[in-house]
Parts: structure tokens; sequence; C-alpha cells
């Protein structure tokens, strides 16, 4: 008996190692100047390489709203995804995120960074600046993240 509740419990706690993280938002494109809006497609790939920057594994997201059929409505975005674990033997590395007037969406992709880093314990914001009046705003984050 002690030996199955032993392998009831080790088959229980791998089931949360592996337990899928979950991320709803919804984007309004109001700038302070203006509002911006972005097709489904777009915000579904800024999300998914986001993700993958942090490490992200399984990764599905989807999105509704956007620009189609001739109408613009916000978009609402879901990411499920599984976030690296830490086990004590990882190494950090820098990377950095920016946009410019080249590289728009400030407000877009500063905000799915501020939603999908609570998801990460392996992710440290060591410099930013993400303050978008436009959408063609500069921005830019650098974080430490483990791996």
């Amino acid at each position: 008996m002690k030996k199955l509740i032993a392998v009831i419990t080790l088959v229980l706690s791998f089931s949360a190692f592996a337990e899928k993280k979950t991320v709803s938002f919804t984007y309004s494109g109001i700038e302070s100047y203006g509002r911006s809006y972005y097709a489904c497609d777009y915000v579904e790939y800024q999300t998914e390489k986001m993700l993958e920057l942090f490490g992200a594994t399984q990764i599905d997201v989807s999105c509704s709203g956007g620009i189609q059929f001739g109408s613009m409505w916000p978009v609402s975005i879901r990411a499920t995804f599984e976030a690296p674990t830490l086990v004590g033997n990882e190494v950090a590395e820098v990377k950095k995120i920016e946009g410019d007037f080249s590289r728009p969406a400030c407000g877009l992709n500063t905000t799915i960074v501020k939603r999908l880093l609570p998801s990460f314990s392996n992710v440290k914001v060591v410099k930013k600046s993400d303050s978008c009046a436009f959408a063609s705003s500069n921005y830019s984050y650098t974080f430490e993240i483990i791996k």
C-alpha cells in the first residue's frame, strides 16, 4: 500500500511539473495619440516569438478580432505553453528586443511582454524603455534568460 501511494504521489508530481500555463488578454490598440489595429496572424506570430525567446515549449497561440473582412476590432490573445522549470544547472543568456519606426507596434509588443513575463521565473528584465506614445515609438527590453 505504501508503494502504491508513493507511485501515485510521484505520478502526480510529474503531472504538476508538466502543467501547461495559459495567458489571455485583449489589446485595444489605444496609444497616447491614436489607435492601432493589427491582423491576428501578426499578433500570433509576435506572441509565439516572445514565448520562444523566453524558453517556452508546446506553444499554442490563438487570436480573435483584429483586422478582418473590412472590420477592425481589438485583438484577444490566448497562449497556452509550458514554461521552463529551473533545476540549478542553467546558464543565463542576455537577449535584447527593440522596435522603432521601421519595426512598429510598440504598444502591442510591450503589452505582450508585460502579459507573458509573470509566467516565466527564468526571465529577468535588466533594462527597459517601453513608453509608447505612438505605434512607431522606440522600445527596448534587455532580458537575462536562464536556460
